[in-house]
């Protein structure tokens, strides 16, 4: 179905209520695009069933890549990861969509740093796509330039496969952690 797109890898235990995506929805339908089905919130057994008509699948976090890849394989559905965690993220996903779409291309040109770059260490432990999203937030919003993203999964040498996870760090055990962050000395701590 033309203008569609499917929303995989939503998980109130990552994103909170399915409000929380709401800048999400409002800027899709201000492109005059449609959302079919929301993986996985309020399925049906039509919503699922319509969802392999989309044009396009929009991937929210690791636990919906394996869907992605599979509806790619099984329907030539591409599907995109975006960001939806920051202003940086909402912006970058409406310059993907609007890419996709419609051709277009207005990239948002890279404003000019007020004054110098932050130079705290920060550290970021949390889901792999969750931990991505901060760093980029937290480089391109407010000018951190020492960002460092770690997260716990057993499944690395998948994960390195990922092009969007290329500067994610996988730790396997708590000692891991510990001596990252020993090593690191990290100035804030952010963590799930």
């Amino acid at each position: 179905i033309k203008n569609t797109v499917n929303i995989i890898g939503y998980s109130p235990l990552t994103f909170g209520k399915i409000e929380k995506l709401e800048e999400l929805f409002s800027l899709i339908k201000s492109l005059d695009l449609n959302i079919l089905t929301v993986f996985s919130d309020n399925l049906s057994l039509e919503k699922i069933k319509n969802s392999t008509s989309a044009e396009l699948n929009l991937v929210l976090s690791y636990e919906g890549l394996a869907l992605a890849k599979y509806m790619e394989k099984e329907f030539s559905i591409p599907y995109i990861i975006i960001n939806v965690v920051s202003k940086y993220g909402i912006e970058n996903t409406e310059n993907i969509l609007k890419r996709f779409f419609y051709k277009i291309d207005n990239s948002f040109e890279k404003l000019e740093k007020s004054g110098k770059l932050d130079d705290r260490k920060v550290m970021i432990i949390a889901s792999p796509f969750m931990a991505i999203n901060i760093a980029d937030s937290l480089r391109k919003d407010f000018s951190f330039d020492n960002v460092l993203a770690l997260s716990f999964i057993k499944e690395s040498r998948k994960l390195k496969k990922i092009e969007y996870l290329e500067f994610l760090n996988i730790v396997k055990t708590e000692e891991d952690l510990k001596e990252k962050i020993k090593e690191y000395k990290p100035d804030i701590l952010i963590s799930d």
